[in-house]
């Protein structure tokens, strides 16, 4: 197992290096995506805290900044499983530069319930705190890896989007075309 693990790995890199990704094409799509209000509206997280607000960009976010930026390994593992706790890993690796961020981390399988903890014996209810805990943590990883110029950028975009500064992509607005003329037949 150990030696395919290697291979595997050796091969990922490899490829990785033949086909580099080109970060100039990257940021542009990003950019697109971002200038798209529905992808924008599911762009960051923000929830109260303590008196205060808690906001940055999503998970769904990341995962969509990583899909674009390319040759990045990323995810989620549990590692063991016992007595009403998982011990998981978040990672992220970018297989060009061979930069890999992770973060090991126990999650109690409870929940704070109105002041008081509850223990959860349900298997969903056991991978749903699991999959929540580790996004949480993916997040962080893949946000790590990527450049913060990217990040910011991409933030800056999703904002002004929200606020209906961006145009939209030149390919929604050709489908948009497309689709009224086909009206006139």
């Amino acid at each position: 197992e150990m030696t395919k693990a290697a291979a595997d790995a050796q091969n990922k890199l490899m490829i990785a290096k033949c086909y580099p990704r080109d970060e100039n094409k990257a940021l542009s799509k990003m950019l697109d995506v971002c200038s798209r209000r529905n992808f924008a509206e599911k762009a960051f997280y923000n929830f109260s805290r303590g008196g205060g607000s808690v906001s940055g960009l999503s998970i769904r976010a990341a995962e969509e900044m990583a899909r674009l930026w390319g040759n990045l390994e990323y995810g989620i593992r549990e590692l063991s499983e016992s007595e009403g706790k998982s011990e998981m890993q978040a990672f992220c690796w970018d297989l060009e530069t061979n930069t890999m961020s992770t973060q090991n981390f126990t999650n109690k399988h409870a929940r704070d319930v109105k002041g008081s903890v509850q223990q959860l014996t349900s298997l969903r209810d056991i991978y749903e705190i699991n999959a929540n805990m580790g996004a949480r943590r993916l997040r962080a990883r893949i946000l790590a890896i990527l450049p913060d110029y990217v990040v910011e950028e991409v933030i800056s975009a999703c904002k002004d989007t929200l606020r209906g500064k961006s145009t939209k992509p030149l390919i929604d607005r050709v489908n948009d075309m497309v689709a009224q003329f086909k009206k006139l037949g």
